[in-house]
């Protein structure tokens, strides 16, 4: 394998063939971390601080290329939730969107914003508290999140969240022939 060998700033090459770089595209686009699938997320801040209506988000994103569109389930109240103006940036990891829920508060409809990352399959997300027609945003608690498995079977790496909010690990492992539903 031939590496890479840089003949100034912007060239480089490989074998006889050379790349130029524009100064524009200095980052290269990297998959993105976050998957279609369903992914849950819990506060980490103290619950005095947390809503009232719902303690978790249930993400079911749907991802193409660096779009994110779907649903997020917030409890009772905001309820499910639209995702629109979701975006992933170019390094894969950095995503963002907006979520309007459909029932009415005496503050009038939620719009919740969403910003966060994704590393080693581990969301770190902080979602901003805010209503339509309101331009100032509300307050920002920070959550974590992991994809939920839709295998049926509970086997496999777990988070567990214990009673003073911090998170375990916990693995779980097969034992035994798994029954055929069929």
């Amino acid at each position: 394998m031939r590496a890479l060998a840089a003949i100034g700033p912007a060239v480089m090459v490989l074998g006889a063939v050379l790349f130029a770089q524009s100064p524009a595209a200095t980052v290269a686009a990297q998959p993105p971390a976050l998957q279609t699938g369903k992914w849950k997320a819990t506060f980490t801040a103290p619950k005095a601080q947390q809503p009232k209506t719902f303690g978790s988000v249930l993400f079911d994103f749907k991802v193409e290329g660096r779009v994110i569109t779907g649903t997020a389930t917030m409890g009772d109240w905001p309820g499910v939730c639209a995702i629109s103006d979701g975006r992933i940036d170019l390094d894969g990891r950095h995503f963002s969107f907006v979520t309007t829920g459909e029932l009415w508060s005496s503050s009038g409809y939620p719009r919740y914003t969403f910003d966060g990352t994704v590393k080693d399959g581990v969301m770190s997300v902080t979602l901003t508290f805010g209503y339509v027609g309101n331009p100032a945003p509300g307050r920002t608690l920070p959550m974590e999140g992991r994809p939920v498995s839709a295998s049926g079977s509970v086997a496999g790496a777990w988070t567990v969240v214990g009673p003073d909010g911090r998170f375990f690990p916990l693995t779980l492992a097969q034992i035994g022939r798994q029954r055929d539903p069929h």
